[in-house]
């Protein structure tokens, strides 16, 4: 049995100041650049030609786990393989792997952009990535998406359902609409393991009994008159706006959004373009004298 040459120790690793490649013995090289970086490096001959097949760098990759790689790629070099065409072939399966193998991260990040142009309010991607960022992908976001099953979808949502249902019940169904989207890509088979209905609602509480909203009281009509005196004695900007929101019923997006060009003093209608409605639908309010004043 061939005696094992090991000339490198952990101590001479660390200690190694002078650009150059060190020999430990069975074909495995510690490589000093002249930055003094490290590097191990497989060393061998095929077919009469030189070749090295890197194997990560230094200490990142200690001495011991250097010589269990080397000792690898000796193996396929004793059944007659290239080592250096056998590495490029795993590299190219590893790269195939993650195009047609997606993880849960990339095929979310994939669904936001290709849906971000058509949400209307700039801050729903955002709303998106906050709650899968915070919640869905410390646990399923590395994995596979074909991977993701009842199981983990439920140890994304157990620990939220009951204290923050109304943003676990949101997070439900952004789940549910990634996996559909990898689906429909092919990504992933079979039925959807964040499917509400008959399915996870089986296995969770229904929002509706544990979702305790805090409404604010609705205003009685009879006091809405004072209100509005007391809105128009305040004479401040946020005070005419809210009045002249509850003289057209419109919405407070389209109240604060509005511009000039949108008011029509001669026909005395407010025209509202659809680039700013939710219907995505040119929306008229007629005008009255008050709101004309405002």
């Amino acid at each position: 049995m061939a005696r094992q040459i090991q000339n490198l120790t952990a101590r001479k690793c660390e200690t190694i100041k002078e650009p150059s490649y060190y020999a430990d013995g069975q074909n495995l090289y510690l490589q000093v650049s002249k930055t003094l970086s490290k590097s191990w490096l497989f060393i061998y001959k095929f077919q009469g030609k030189k070749h090295e097949v890197g194997l990560g760098g230094y200490p990142d990759i200690p001495l011991v786990l250097a010589r269990e790689a080397a000792a690898r790629w000796r193996k396929v070099l004793i059944e007659g393989d290239n080592p250096i065409e056998i590495k490029r072939a795993l590299e190219t399966e590893k790269q195939r792997n993650r195009v047609d193998n997606p993880t849960f991260v990339q095929c979310a990040n994939k669904f936001i952009e290709s849906h971000r142009a058509g949400w209307k309010n700039t801050k729903h991607a955002q709303q998106w990535e906050n709650t899968l960022n915070q919640y869905a992908f410390p646990i399923i976001g590395s994995r596979q998406v074909k991977e993701i099953d009842t199981s983990l979808v439920m140890r994304v949502l157990e620990p939220i359902w009951l204290e923050k249902n109304e943003t676990a019940s949101r997070l439900r169904g952004r789940i549910e609409n990634i996996l559909d989207w990898a689906s429909v890509h092919k990504y992933r088979q079979g039925d959807n393991p964040a499917r509400w209905r008959g399915h996870l609602d089986k296995l969770l509480s229904s929002p509706n009994k544990v979702q305790r909203p805090q409404h604010f009281k609705a205003l009685p009509y009879r006091e809405i008159n004072g209100l509005l005196l007391a809105l128009r004695s305040n004479g401040c900007v946020s005070a005419m706006a809210l009045e002249f929101l509850i003289l057209t019923a419109a919405r407070t997006s389209e109240v604060i959004g509005s511009k000039w060009n949108e008011i029509d003093h001669n026909q005395k209608i407010w025209i509202i373009p659809a680039e700013r409605m939710k219907m995505k639908k040119e929306h008229r309010v007629p005008l009255t004298s008050r709101t004309l004043e405002i």
